[in-house]
């Protein structure tokens, strides 16, 4: 609701208009408290837009609750997931490191110089081909 304007006397208006009277006096209009039989530019009264305001807002904090809720569930659903996997994989490693070291204990360095020569000449393409990549790609990240 703007504030009806005085109609002063020309020298009067400009002084005004300089040091901004008229601006202040429309600003202070529009920050005024409005009282609940004034209309809303919506043609609905002010406090009938302030509980649909209020509505919609609940509305919207309901909703983000709903999202932070859903978030923090796959979170706690991807950790989960995550500490299975971990536990299995150092099982896993953990069996290889030991199954690695029974069998170094066994059979000692002797010994497994003896069963790699044996697997090179059971499978002696294999074991060229194998040795053939290995180097290439050895000397590939020396070159560089």
């Amino acid at each position: 609701m703007s504030v009806p304007r005085v109609r002063s006397f020309p020298a009067d208006q400009e002084a005004e208009e300089r040091n901004g009277v008229h601006d202040t006096i429309e600003k202070e209009a529009q920050m005024a408290p409005k009282k609940e039989y004034e209309m809303e530019p919506s043609g609905k009264p002010v406090g009938q837009e302030a509980a649909g305001v209020a509505e919609r807002n609940e509305e919207l904090i309901g909703s983000i609750d709903q999202t932070i809720d859903s978030a923090a569930q796959a979170v706690q659903h991807t950790i989960r997931r995550t500490k299975r996997s971990a536990r299995v994989a150092m099982k896993n490693a953990s069996e290889g490191i030991q199954t690695s070291t029974d069998y170094l204990t066994e059979k000692g360095m002797v010994g497994v110089v003896e069963d790699v020569e044996a697997l090179i000449r059971r499978y002696p393409f294999q074991a060229f081909l194998i040795s053939s990549s290995v180097g290439f790609l050895l000397s590939r990240s020396w070159k560089r």
